[in-house]
């Protein structure tokens, strides 16, 4: 255990080395040529148990990287294919075997797997190329789909690098995911970004063996690195009242992301021109306008807004007058 230990530790290190490297990068790599990487390098080790599992999103990736719905900001994303050497580099530490592409997931589109048959003290990962979170970034997760059936003595390690060291996302050992030989997704929570600065991040699949027992082994497909997006609320309505103007809504959370409050834009322009009127803690749903006056038409958007999260898009538009006056 103890050799494994350092090996890891090894392993932990040169990732560390890479990172302060601004990440790493491979283009047009064939399938079954990979470059290994040696030396010895300051060590890290990943801290924390592991992140929590989050609830399940309905993200989806395209080929070509990118997220297919706006509810989603994407930092990385990739559905692996043949062009996804130019988002990751693999390293064989020590061993036979390397990371490479197969067509693995239901016989078609690829995914990187590292496989069994010919372990042979396995010192494996593959690191993604690095993507920034913005500062004051909060509820960033990452999801993967992933086939594995490890043997005893053997892992999978997903680390979550950062400027303040790797951190342990998810350490698969002996067993097979829950719907092998299916494929599972998994979503986990990664740390906030309040650090004050922007972060240059990366992610890597670190594979052990000990040679004992071979099996199928590790292999991922569809990785993206996103935060969800506020949702507008919904049916906002503004009457046309005696002496003011009352505005309603109707609560819209993006499942259990729900909003701090909701921000009140109004104009006497349709369609633009909005300036910042109010804001009401959520789950408030109505708001009464205190400086209307009779005569302009006034039209009213709200943007729902979170601490550490893009403000939501503007909500559709409804317009009221006062229809009376002191």
């Amino acid at each position: 255990m103890r050799f494994y230990t350092l090996m890891l530790i090894a392993l932990l290190a040169l990732s560390a080395f890479l990172y302060g490297c601004g990440g790493a990068t491979s283009a047009g790599t064939p399938d079954t040529d990979r470059p290994t990487v040696g030396g010895g390098f300051n060590m890290q080790i990943p801290s924390g148990p592991g992140m929590r599992q989050a609830t399940p999103d309905d993200i989806q990736i395209t080929e070509d990287g990118k997220i297919v719905s706006n509810t989603y900001r994407k930092f990385f994303a990739d559905a692996v294919n043949e062009h996804s050497w130019g988002r990751w580099l693999a390293f064989n530490g020590s061993g036979q075997k390397v990371w490479t592409l197969s067509n693995t997931y239901n016989s078609a589109p690829k995914s990187f797997l590292f496989g069994g048959n010919y372990w042979n003290r396995e010192q494996d990962f593959i690191q993604s190329n690095s993507f920034t979170i913005p500062d004051s970034t909060d509820g960033v997760r990452v999801t993967f789909t992933a086939r594995w059936k490890i043997a005893a003595g053997d892992s999978c390690t997903l680390v979550y690098n950062t400027p303040g060291g790797p951190q342990t996302v998810a350490n698969f050992t002996a067993g097979q995911n829950a719907d092998y030989p299916g494929w599972t997704k998994y979503y986990y929570e990664l740390p906030a970004n309040v650090s004050g600065q922007d972060q240059s991040n990366t992610l890597q699949f670190f594979f052990l063996s000990d040679t004992s027992v071979t099996d199928f082994g590790f292999a991922f497909d569809d990785v993206a690195v996103y935060q969800r997006q506020l949702e507008p609320p919904l049916n906002v309505s503004a009457s046309d009242g005696n002496f003011s103007i009352i505005l309603t809504w109707a609560n819209n959370p993006a499942g259990t992301l729900v909003p701090d409050g909701y921000d009140i834009y109004r104009s006497t322009t349709q369609g633009g021109n909005y300036t910042f009127q109010a804001n009401v803690p959520y789950p408030g749903t109505l708001w009464n306008d205190p400086t209307a006056i009779s005569g302009p038409t006034y039209y009213y958007v709200i943007k729902s807004q979170k601490a550490n999260y893009p403000d939501s898009i503007f909500s559709n538009e409804d317009s009221g007058f006062v229809m009376g006056g002191p």
